[in-house]
Formats: C-alpha cells, structure tokens, sequence
C-alpha cells in the first residue's frame, strides 16, 4: 500500500468498521450452516444433500483464493472487500426468496467467488495501513470477526426457526450487509482524506547492496513454501478445518438427533458452545511465546490437547447432553487458537519477503478446501454410519495435523532464523 494512517483515531475507527464487516461476513458465511438443522426438520432436503450446498461454497471460495492469491498484494485491499459485500448481498436476497436446491446452490457457489480475498486484505489493512501502535493489538483482534459472525447466525437461527422460516435468516443478513456496507465506504472514503504517502525509511546500521534487495523481493515462491515448511502447514490448516468445519456445521443436528431436541434448542446450545472461539486467542497470548516460541510447535500442542476430548465424543448419546457441549467448547477453543497462529502469526512471517497476503490466502485455500471436504463427507458418513463415526474420522483428522505440525516445526525454526 503506498498510503498509511498516523492518525491514531482514524486507525482506530477503521479497526473497528473493518472488524464489524469481518463479523459480518463470518455472518453470511455461516448462515446457511446455521439454518442446516432447520431445513433437515422441514424435510426440504437430506443431510447429503444439505452438506453438498455447503461444500459449494469452499469449492468456489478454494479456487478463486488460489487465482487471488497472486494478485492479493497488488490491488487495493478496499475494492477487494467492497466486491465482496456486494456480491454476498446479491446472493444472499437470491436465497431468501428461492428454496430451490439447484438456486441456492448457485447462490452459495457465487458467494466464494467474491469473497475469496476479504481475510488477505484485511490482514494487509491492519498489517501496513493503520498507525503502528495499534498493528499489533488488531491483528489479534481482527480473527475474532469470523467467530464472532458464527456465533451471531446460530443465536439469530434459534429466534428464526422458533418463530418463523428459515429464509427469514438469509433476510436478516442481507439487510445487515447493506448497511455496513454504506457505512464502509463512508468510513473509508473519510480515512483516505486523513491517509499520508508512505516514506520509506532504511536504518542506518541496515544496509542491503542491490543484488541482495533484488534477491530478498523476487525469492522463489516454491522456494520458499518448501524451505518454509508451507507444505505441512497448509496439511494442519486444511486439518484443523476440516474439523472445525464438521462442528460447525453438523452439531445443531448431531444434539438434535442424538438427544432427541428441538432445531431451536440445538441451536440455541449450538450459540454456547460457539462462543468458545472468541477464548481461542487468550490461549495464543498465554502459551505464544510465553510457553513456546515456535508459532508451529504451538499448532502441534493444540491439536494433541484436542485428540482426548474428540475420542471422549465419540460416545454421543451415551455420555450427558452436557458432557458432550463441554467438551465441544474445550475442542472449540483449541480449534480457534490453531486458527489464529494459520490467518495471522504464521502468514505475518512472509511479511518480509511481502508475500504474506499471498501466503494467507494460500492457507486460507487449504483451510477452504477442508469445509469443503468437510461438508461433503460427514452428512453422507452421519446418514450411512451414524454420528459415532463422524467424530471418531475427526479425531483421525486431528491425529494427522498434530503429526504434520511436529513435523513443520524444524523447517519453520530454520526458516525464521
């Protein structure tokens, strides 16, 4: 970006509009989840078929990601968002009005495709635009926006299912998204007025030849996944998502069908045990770098804290109703911290070769790629197998991104020294 904020309530104004759009994207993205349970009670359509639809939109979301992801670091990061707001608009009033399978899988497919930068260019807002002082604090702030959107739809989806019909939900959205949208633009036209050309600054005791400027800007980019240890990394983001993706999808119907509960109550738990991601970053603060200063190793941690409480699950229907939403809170809270280190610590350490909105969105692609997954496989392994199975196939899920993280660690530590 070739303008900055040095004002510091500017900044901060920006911060807080881009974290209530962020929010509200994490809205839209998990409307459709959170009205799952009550399009199944209707009987509009089975639990496969229900999964496909939410599968479309990581499928698009993936592919349109890997395109962007080249181009992420050379548009500006507001028209990347303006697009995506009023892509999501359209497709969001299309499936408030139509209940047609083959619609609203439309709808949702479109909806990946324009928000397929929204996290790179808000990473690159809050990394290189707003005042220094307040870089560090919003990009631990920030990653909450998408949590904090989740929790939103299910609480909103508990009042809607009770009271009235699913679409309703999708209504709520787009009315939500049209006015943060308004006040966005209105924020941001107002912060490039107070914006200054960036100065750049070299210091004194730095000084890079030339060849050695040119080789640190046109570094390899296979190069550096490989020396990286990107590899794996993407292998624990596409695992910790494809995990967090069958939670958040599947649980309403999981308690509703296990226990034998309403839509409404399931997702009203659902709310609760949601509410668990926003501690996810307490968890980073406390054990990053206190505890471990390795942003991977800490990964590999998480994962191995998650796989007792998974294996526990695997008896749902059989343990209390309230064991098994406590133990989804304790997963929950992991899953939100490996979260944080892929969307913000770990993309942060390519900053220096300015490619860490490109590695974002690169992560980003394999954590997409893994809802994808996600919502294809455990609706056709819940109708066939039963709910018992689904969990036990995330514990193997976080067995293996425990094993790929341990196995990034020393190829990360060499890569940051």
């Amino acid at each position: 970006m070739n303008r900055i904020l040095t004002d510091r309530r500017t900044s901060l104004l920006i911060v807080i509009v881009c974290f209530v759009t962020y929010t509200l994207i994490g809205f839209s993205r998990s409307a459709y989840t959170a009205a799952i349970a009550g399009i199944i009670d209707a009987g509009i359509f089975t639990k496969t078929a229900a999964g496909t639809i939410n599968s479309s939109f990581y499928i698009t979301y993936s592919i349109t990601q890997i395109l962007g992801s080249f181009y992420v670091d050379k548009i500006s990061p507001f028209k990347i968002i303006a697009l995506g707001l009023i892509g999501t608009i359209i497709a969001n009033v299309i499936m408030g009005l139509y209940a047609s399978y083959s619609v609203i899988f439309i709808a949702r497919s479109f909806t990946g495709i324009v928000q397929f930068g929204i996290w790179p260019a808000l990473l690159r807002i809050i990394t290189e635009y707003i005042c220094p002082d307040l870089r560090a604090k919003s990009k631990y702030f920030m990653p909450l926006g998408i949590s904090t959107g989740s929790i939103l739809s299910f609480l909103i989806a508990s009042i809607v299912l009770k009271y009235g019909n699913w679409q309703n939900l999708f209504t709520v959205t787009y009315v939500s998204l049209g006015v943060i949208t308004m006040v966005f633009f209105i924020t941001v036209a107002y912060a490039e007025k107070k914006a200054q050309p960036v100065i750049l600054q070299v210091k004194e005791n730095v000084k890079l030849t030339s060849e050695e400027a040119s080789k640190k800007s046109n570094i390899s980019t296979w190069k550096m996944v490989l020396s990286s240890g990107a590899v794996f990394i993407f292998v624990f983001a596409f695992m910790n998502s494809l995990v967090g993706a069958g939670i958040e999808s599947w649980m309403p119907t999981l308690i509703m069908e296990s226990y034998d509960l309403s839509a409404s109550f399931s997702s009203i738990l659902t709310t609760v045990a949601t509410c668990s991601n926003l501690v996810g970053v307490f968890w980073v603060v406390l054990f990053y770098p206190r505890v471990v200063r390795n942003e991977v190793t800490a990964v590999g941690l998480f994962f191995l804290m998650s796989l007792p409480m998974v294996i526990v699950m695997t008896f749902v229907g059989k343990i209390p109703l309230v064991m098994t939403v406590g133990l989804i809170i304790f997963v929950n809270m992991f899953k939100s911290a490996v979260h944080q280190f892929n969307t913000v610590e770990i993309p942060t350490g390519y900053k220096k070769y300015n490619k860490a909105g490109m590695m974002a969105g690169l992560i980003n692609v394999a954590a997409c790629v893994g809802s994808m997954v996600a919502g294809t496989i455990y609706g056709y392994t819940a109708d066939e197998y039963g709910w018992s199975a689904t969990i036990l196939l995330w514990a193997v899920f976080i067995f293996i991104g425990m094993v790929a993280s341990f196995i990034a660690t020393p190829f990360w530590k060499n890569y940051k020294k």
